[in-house]
């Protein structure tokens, strides 16, 4: 904490040290809304309120829902889409922070490079969020100022507190393993796969991916790779003509019938529904786009 209070005092006594926001805000986004790969110079944190999304990061796959909280690093790749029918509801902050007129990161991780953290249970982001979307866009004056730095200071102290509780569950070589862990499923969720075999190929016991999953990820291991199979069944659907059984085997199911029990189980309607519902949207989209024209 020492390091943070120091940073902090820094930042509020020096007028060379400046507060950037690029966005701040409550959003709410719709089924199937989609926000291209992009990058920017300012830490993206998102706190989710309601429903869930997957994010692309660096090329991994994330998958983030109600109550997480993701932190993205300056100038990373990341990519957005909602997969819920429900809807996606997250509180947004891109901000950085300029000291020395280099950016020193509140929430360095002591050398360690990081493309993102998901932080679990962090309600309190949410209101700092919500405080500084205020500040950032009311009325600009010297008291104004000094309240959002104020404001801004507190979330990022908060969210380092967070991310050293979570470090320090895990060492740094176990975290690694754990990474590998996610990347070998992202990887072969098509192909075969349990715990024992993923725990296997990473060299640890699968008490400790389990425990892994359920404090970091939130979900099971298993909950893990039906999402991913149920991601690429929703794509082929969509996307392509293929059969049933062909999509099943595709994303990692040699039986239909048990594919498609999950499917409906986790998603609420069978296959040949969300295949019709998709199908139907995009047919009504092109004649009103048609009507539109005349």
């Amino acid at each position: 904490m020492k390091k943070l209070e120091e940073l902090a005092v820094k930042f509020l006594q020096n007028q060379e040290c400046r507060l950037n926001i690029r966005k701040a805000g409550i959003f709410r986004f719709m089924e199937e809304y989609r926000f291209l790969e992009h990058k920017h110079v300012e830490y993206e944190i998102n706190y989710i309120s309601a429903g869930q999304a997957v994010m692309l990061i660096e090329g991994k796959k994330v998958e983030i829902r109600q109550g997480q909280c993701v932190i993205i690093h300056p100038q990373k790749r990341h990519s957005f889409w909602v997969n819920s029918k429900a809807g996606c509801r997250l509180t947004q902050l891109e901000m950085s922070i300029e000291m020395d007129h280099q950016e020193e990161g509140f929430l360095s991780r002591d050398g360690i490079g990081w493309d993102y953290y998901v932080i679990q249970d962090c309600e309190e982001v949410t209101p700092l969020i919500e405080r500084i979307a205020r500040l950032y866009r009311g009325e600009e004056n010297e008291y104004q100022k000094f309240l959002l730095k104020i404001s801004a200071v507190e979330l990022m102290i908060t969210l380092s507190y967070h991310l050293n509780q979570k470090d320090k569950r895990y060492s740094p070589a176990m975290r690694d393993r754990m990474n590998l862990a996610v990347e070998y499923i992202q990887e072969h969720y098509s192909d075969p796969m349990d715990l024992e075999q993923v725990a296997e190929h990473v060299k640890i016991s699968s008490r400790y991916l389990r425990k892994y999953f359920s404090e970091v990820m939130g979900i099971t291991c298993i909950q893990y790779i039906t999402r991913l199979r149920m991601e690429k069944a929703k794509q082929l659907l969509w996307e392509t003509n293929k059969t049933i059984l062909t999509i099943a085997i595709e994303s990692g199911y040699d039986n239909a019938q048990y594919f498609s029990r999950i499917f409906k189980k986790t998603e609420g309607m069978t296959p040949r529904e969300y295949r019709m519902l998709w199908r139907d949207e995009r047919t009504g989209m092109g004649i009103s786009l048609e009507q539109n024209k005349t």
